[in-house]
């Protein structure tokens, strides 16, 4: 089984921390969960896209399994790869009605990949759009573009990213630009537990209630598959939401532990990540 690239949502687990704490009580913010949770979302949806995407492209399936957790869609898909196209273009059909994927997901619509080369192939890009496609009744609509830039070197885009949530639950917007850097494990690529990488980048938006925020990679983030409690283990963020208190998690100096140190305003705490 080969190894996929771009399997860990690391900025998912930070959010997913900042939310944690901002739900505790006593001097933190209770009710100021809105834009971490909504990143979450976008970030997840984003990760869920592109390994769709990646088992399509590899493999011409969406039912293989991908690492060491089985993929999303389950038989819902249908894989459609046009290879006469330039660049080679895959379709990832789940059709006009909801189908519910092994994650327990409702999906339906498309996804679009196109793609010049195999992603170490240097020069090589692969976009990925959405068309007509909802995640329980959420409707997802973004543009993603992994390009590699330079040996085991990737930029990866998200333009106009946009989730409509279901039954008027408001729209998340959203765009990012991050850098992954495979430091470790390329000579191994049957073996995931020796990969690491580093990646560094930023992100802006606005949440469901129209609050703009950006997120900035202020130290390069590291991502170690061969720990076992959580895989982010070095590396520092920032969280500035308009009208609310500067917040930050710092993962630490590499380190395989499940700790970091969530600060919002000038209160910290030690919480831990889940992988």
């Amino acid at each position: 089984m080969k190894k996929y690239l771009f399997k860990t949502t690391l900025i998912v687990a930070a959010f997913t921390a900042l939310t944690f704490t901002a739900c505790k009580r006593d001097t933190w913010d209770a009710n100021d969960t809105t834009t971490t949770e909504d990143q979450s979302m976008a970030e997840a949806s984003e990760n869920d896209i592109f390994t769709l995407s990646d088992n399509a492209v590899t493999n011409g399936s969406v039912t293989l399994k991908n690492g060491d957790a089985e993929t999303l869609a389950g038989a819902c898909a249908t894989v459609t790869i046009d290879s006469g196209s330039n660049p080679k273009k895959v379709t990832i059909d789940f059709g006009t009605t909801n189908c519910r994927g092994n994650d327990g997901k409702d999906r339906r619509g498309k996804i679009i990949i196109t793609h010049t080369g195999k992603f170490r192939d240097v020069g090589s890009v692969m976009t990925i759009t959405t068309q007509d496609f909802f995640v329980n009744d959420n409707k997802i609509e973004l543009t993603k573009t992994v390009s590699c830039t330079a040996l085991l070197t990737w930029a990866i885009e998200v333009k106009n990213g946009k989730i409509t949530l279901a039954n008027g639950g408001g729209t998340i917007t959203w765009n990012t630009s991050r850098v992954r850097k495979m430091i470790s494990g390329a000579l191994t690529p049957f073996i995931l537990s020796d990969d690491q990488y580093e990646v560094t980048g930023s992100a802006s938006g606005t949440n469901r209630s129209g609050a703009a925020y950006t997120m900035n990679i202020t130290t390069p983030i590291l991502v170690d598959f061969g720990c076992a409690k959580s895989r982010t283990t070095k590396g520092h963020i920032t969280f500035t939401v308009a009208g609310k208190a500067d917040r930050s998690i710092d993962f630490g100096n590499g380190t395989c532990d499940d700790e970091a140190v969530v600060t919002v305003g000038k209160n910290s705490k030690t919480i831990v990540l889940k992988r």
